[in-house]
């Protein structure tokens, strides 16, 4: 049973009948969940509300596959001071995405990316490649 809606709540504390202390705590979850959910739209909302100084950018990011509002926002704000970085490539390994450099006398190897910078930002952009190869819902490429 997946609880995502509020009936769902109420069909798992009618299956409790014959449990009445299950079914207290199954409504202190709901009321979490409940809570958790506006909670979340309250930020989304603020996020929207905040996002509207931003919106051509928002807009320009959104343009690249997988990219939503969420992962703009957070782009936006991590590189908000850009005059920080001196070059791209250091903003690139702010955020991670460079390769691991292996050195020794002559020899030069380049590994996995480093991962090493903001977390939040990496993170974000690793969800937006995956959600940029995963195909449409209708079965085509977008």
């Amino acid at each position: 049973m997946t609880l995502r809606s509020a009936g769902s709540w109420d069909r798992l504390v009618l299956a409790l009948a014959a449990a009445p202390d299950l079914q207290a705590h199954v409504r202190g979850h709901y009321a979490v969940w409940q809570q958790a959910g506006q909670q979340a739209r309250a930020v989304d909302h603020l996020l929207g509300e905040l996002a509207q100084d931003l919106r051509p950018e928002v807009r320009r990011l959104e343009a690249v596959p997988g990219v939503g509002p969420i992962v703009a926002l957070t782009a936006i704000a991590v590189f908000a001071e850009a005059r920080r970085f001196p070059s791209a490539k250091h903003a690139a390994s702010y955020a991670g995405l460079v390769p691991s450099t292996y050195q020794s006398g002559a020899c030069d190897r380049h590994g996995h990316i480093t991962k090493r910078g903001s977390s939040e930002l990496w993170a974000m952009l690793c969800e937006a490649a995956h959600h940029a190869r995963r195909p449409s819902p209708t079965g085509c490429a977008a």
